[in-house]
């Protein structure tokens, strides 16, 4: 790996550098490597203070957005409105907004400069009045009072909701707590159907797959090979070893990149995270109703993949 030519143009860029990085040197470099990173992070922003403000933005209107369209199709016109917004300002001339497309809170200019959208209230039903107007273009005494309720709902979550991510991660853990037998191959009771995109290839790498009766581990060099295809996946769904381990087959060899055998517990950490990350989301966005909806869709869809549900 040639350090001197790599450019980060995005937060992707970082992402595959980094698998490079664990790949090549292993989890211990990469965390030290994170390390500094977050360090030089750290001093430009102190240098730097960029800071924001709603005159950096341009207040796009939507006409035809209005209260009498549905939640669905109003989310959907306000994903399609932010998408024009980023490809007509975010350029390195407006940098607010462009470290706003390439970070996390790229969601933030749906409710800056074009719409808030629908909320939900404390008994998690949706406001039937959308907040139409934008941040930046301000909002009326009636769209301030649907926002104050949905800002409480946020709050309440957070309050009375934080301890349930925790308790379902002990519960994850006992339910998941299985260890790979390094020594051992079962005979699976089935095999995982999956199909492999460009989109989910990296999900599948160091499976091993089932293919005219040979077994075939997937990895950076082979895995372009299957995109676009149904494969049968060895899962540990299937596994039958007894006394909660799992043969390296169907497993993976997944665990000699995370150096640890022990894929229940981080399992339930990941499941876990993903939970209460999408907990947290309702107090940050003010309780928006597709913020609710995508999460626990999101969260099921994840589960029913894993073959959990």
């Amino acid at each position: 790996m040639d350090i001197d030519k790599i450019t980060f143009k995005s937060k992707k860029d970082l992402n595959t550098f980094l698998k490079q990085v664990f790949n090549e040197y292993g989890p211990e470099t990469t965390a030290k490597l994170i390390a500094a990173l977050q360090k030089i992070g750290f001093e430009l922003s102190t240098m730097l203070g960029m800071t924001t403000s709603y005159k950096d933005y341009v207040v796009m209107e939507a006409k035809d957005l209005s209260d009498k369209v549905d939640p669905d199709t109003y989310d959907k016109k306000l994903e399609e409105y932010s998408k024009q917004y980023f490809d007509k300002y975010a350029t390195f001339n407006n940098p607010s907004v462009y470290a706003m497309k390439i970070g996390a809170a790229r969601n933030n200019i749906k409710q800056l400069a074009i719409s808030r959208g629908y909320f939900v209230d404390v008994r998690n039903k949706i406001i039937p009045r959308p907040v139409v107007n934008s941040l930046a273009k301000g909002i009326n005494q009636r769209e301030f009072f649907d926002y104050a309720n949905a800002a409480r709902k946020g709050i309440l979550d957070r309050v009375m909701f934080t301890q349930k991510p925790g308790y379902f991660l002990r519960q994850a853990i006992y339910a998941l707590n299985v260890e790979v037998d390094v020594n051992k191959i079962c005979e699976p009771k089935d095999l995982l159907t999956v199909t492999i995109t460009d989109k989910n290839k990296h999900k599948f790498l160091y499976r091993f797959i089932k293919q005219k009766d040979v077994d075939i581990l997937l990895d950076e060099t082979n895995i372009d090979k299957f995109v676009g295809k149904e494969v049968k996946m060895y899962s540990p769904i299937y596994c039958t070893l007894p006394n909660n381990k799992i043969c390296k087959r169907c497993a993976g060899l997944i665990y000699e990149k995370l150096n640890s055998k022990q894929l229940g517990v981080l399992s339930a950490h990941a499941i876990s995270e993903f939970a209460y990350t999408g907990l947290l989301k309702s107090m940050h966005t003010g309780a928006r109703a597709k913020v609710i909806h995508k999460t626990a869709q999101d969260l099921i869809n994840s589960l029913k993949k894993g073959g959990m549900l």
